[in-house]
């Protein structure tokens, strides 16, 4: 086995994981216990790779850098849009869904009724 045929099957692991991890971002739209630089740092990484790679020949890990980057790329892109000011989607108020980033369901109530009174009966 050559050195870019290994490479590349970690790079295509990492993909794997990569792409896992922005589903479960999807389908829990909640950032909890991740520090999200070190994802576009490594993004950011997986550009540089993309040139690096045919550089020097390393096709295999190309290849799998290209599913590996769009993956942290997907992710990354979901991080800006969930700290974005959007609407609330309990109360649809304009502060923004970063106000509630942390909370459990309870307190997401208590805050909509501190900053919009009478939201639920709307």
């Amino acid at each position: 086995m050559n050195v870019d045929l290994i490479n590349g099957l970690f790079e295509a692991g990492g993909a794997y994981c990569t792409w896992r991890n922005a589903w479960q971002l999807h389908k829990d739209q909640e950032i909890k216990g991740v520090y999200w630089p070190l994802t576009a740092f490594f993004t950011a990484w997986g550009v540089w790779n993309l040139w690096y790679y045919p550089a020097l020949g390393q096709w295999f890990s190309f290849y799998a850098g290209i599913v590996l980057v769009t993956g942290n790329l997907l992710w990354v892109a979901q991080i800006i849009w969930f700290h974005g000011a959007r609407p609330c989607p309990n109360c649809e108020c304009n502060s923004g869904w970063t106000r509630h980033l942390g909370m459990n369901n309870d307190e997401v109530v208590e805050a909509c009724e501190d900053h919009r009174p009478g939201w639920r009966s709307k």
